[in-house]
């Protein structure tokens, strides 16, 4: 494998995100805890604008792309595939006593019914099937080594500092040795997976 040089379209698509991802960043971090705070808003408000930016993003993607019905199964795989995987792995970290996410809509328990903390958002089930699904209509169909590579990169960063502000917000907690640091590699370790999944598994 070799690194490539990126089309225009390619390059556009990688700057349409992280301006997305800027955008939503700021008015996270500066413009809604105004709200939030002070009880204007309530404390789940910033779990349901990711979920709902995820749906939009999603609806986004599939107007831009317009995929036929064997390209929109294998999205949906992807997404699906995903939301298993961050469900499972978001559990785990909460057993290990590493990290928690609290104050969600609506928390998703296994057992149902359970009042241990290892329960995973609704919103987080819905960030990573609407935004699984967008994100394998938004990258190359076909493989592409350099695309990969600023994509995982991308998506880590933005997912560790994502995280890092919904803790500002007492959304998710960091416990033990868990840090940031450890976010975004995890993050990476997620998205390496995704794309061996999205271009391997379900191509």
């Amino acid at each position: 494998m070799k690194l490539e040089n990126l089309t225009k379209k390619e390059r556009f698509k990688l700057l349409k995100l992280l301006g997305l991802f800027v955008v939503l960043g700021i008015f996270l971090f500066s413009v809604l805890p105004g709200y939030v705070s002070p009880g204007q808003l309530p404390i789940w408000t910033p779990w349901i604008i990711l979920s709902l930016c995820a749906v939009g993003w999603f609806a986004i993607e599939l107007y831009i792309e317009n995929p036929d019905l064997e390209r929109l199964k294998r999205v949906l795989c992807v997404a699906i595939f995903l939301m298993v995987y961050d469900f499972a792995f978001e559990n785990s970290g909460t057993l290990l006593g590493l990290w928690y996410s609290s104050n969600s809509l609506i928390p998703v328990c296994v057992p149902v019914g359970s009042t241990y903390p290892a329960c995973v958002p609704i919103e987080v089930m819905m960030l990573t099937l609407f935004g699984g699904a967008a994100w394998a209509l938004y990258i190359p169909r076909k493989f592409k080594l350099t695309y990969s590579i600023l994509d995982i990169i991308l998506i880590a960063t933005f997912g560790a500092l994502g995280e890092f502000v919904l803790i500002q917000y007492d959304l998710m907690h960091y416990h033990l040795w868990w840090t940031s640091i450890h976010a975004f590699i995890s993050y990476m370790g997620t998205w390496i997976i995704l794309h061996f999944v999205n271009y391997k598994i379900f191509r």
